[in-house]
């Protein structure tokens, strides 16, 4: 067995510092999810569905396309808000994932929706 040196105690000391920083940081976005639903930008989420929608079908209709993007987003959100009190915490860590690509409370919603069917199904 070899004697450690003041440089492996201070790796050592550092990756523990390192760890329990992630963990800090880990658990403090936990908790934040679990008081309210994670706010997204669904104004730049819907711009993008705005310009691939152009992008295949031409500029006609991309106004209405990123108004009814924001309605949706917006009713969506409102669901996950009023449910969000009685969501299990494990539905919460699978569904809603903000730092995901293009994150979308429609998205969140129908996990939300799926994971609670599955749930009713196993019941049978």
């Amino acid at each position: 067995m070899r004697n450690l040196t003041s440089s492996d105690l201070i790796r050592a000391g550092s990756a523990l510092v390192l760890s329990a920083g992630i963990l800090v940081g880990t658990t403090m976005t936990l908790a934040a999810m679990e008081n309210a639903v994670p706010k997204i930008d669904v104004e730049r989420r819907c711009h993008a569905a705005q310009h691939t929608n152009e992008k295949m079908l031409g500029a006609g209709s991309s106004s209405q396309t990123f108004e009814a993007c924001l309605k949706d987003e917006k009713l969506a959100r409102d669901a996950m808000e009023r449910a969000w009190a009685e969501l299990p915490a494990s539905t919460k860590a699978l569904c809603v994932q903000p730092k995901v690509f293009s994150a979308s409370y429609i998205e969140w919603r129908e996990c939300v929706e799926m994971v609670g069917h599955v749930k009713a199904l196993k019941k049978r």
